[in-house]
C-alpha cells in the first residue's frame, strides 16, 4: 500500500502526455513506490493479485478561461491503460479535477504511473497543480479476489 502527493506544481506543454511527479509519500508499507526518480508504483516479488489503483489530478491552465479539456491517465508498463477526460469547451476555466479508480490485475515487476495532458484555448502551456494535496497517487493489493 501506498500513497504519494505532489508538492509543487508541473508544466506541461499542450498536448503532450506528461509524467505527473508525486513526489511526497503519505505512507508506503512496502518501498513500493519510487518518489524520487521515476515517480512510479512497482509490484514487488511474490506480490501479485488484484491492485486498487487511484489518481487525483488538477489539471490546468496558466491563467482562467484557457483551460479548454484534458485528460489524465494511468499507465501500466508504458501504456496508458485507463483514463479521465474533462472538457470546458463551452465555457473554459482554469482547471478542473480529474478522478480515476481502476482495479487492476498485477504481477511481479509490473509497474504503474501517471500522465496528464492539458490542450488550452491559445495552445498555451498548461500544468498539473499540486493545491493543498490535490493531486495525489494511491494504491493497495486487494486481498480474496
Amino acid at each position: 500500500a501506498f500513497q504519494a502527493y505532489t508538492t509543487s506544481d508541473t508544466a506541461m506543454s499542450n498536448g503532450v502526455h506528461t509524467k505527473i511527479p508525486f513526489d511526497t509519500e503519505s505512507f508506503d508499507a512496502d518501498n513500493v513506490y519510487d518518489n524520487t526518480t521515476n515517480f512510479r508504483f512497482t509490484v514487488p516479488a511474490d506480490e501479485g493479485g488484484k491492485y486498487f489503483i487511484s489518481a487525483q489530478t488538477i489539471i490546468g491552465a496558466y491563467a482562467s478561461t484557457k483551460f479548454n479539456y484534458g485528460y489524465q491517465y494511468i499507465y501500466k508498463n508504458g501504456s496508458a491503460y485507463a483514463w479521465a477526460a474533462f472538457e470546458l469547451r463551452a465555457n473554459p476555466g482554469e482547471y478542473c479535477t480529474f478522478p480515476n479508480t481502476i482495479i487492476m490485475t498485477l504481477v511481479p515487476t509490473d509497474y504503474v504511473e501517471v500522465f496528464g495532458a492539458t490542450f488550452t484555448t491559445d495552445s498555451s502551456n498548461g500544468r498539473a497543480l499540486q493545491y493543498q494535496k490535490g493531486s495525489r497517487f494511491t494504491g493497495y493489493k486487494m486481498i480474496g479476489l
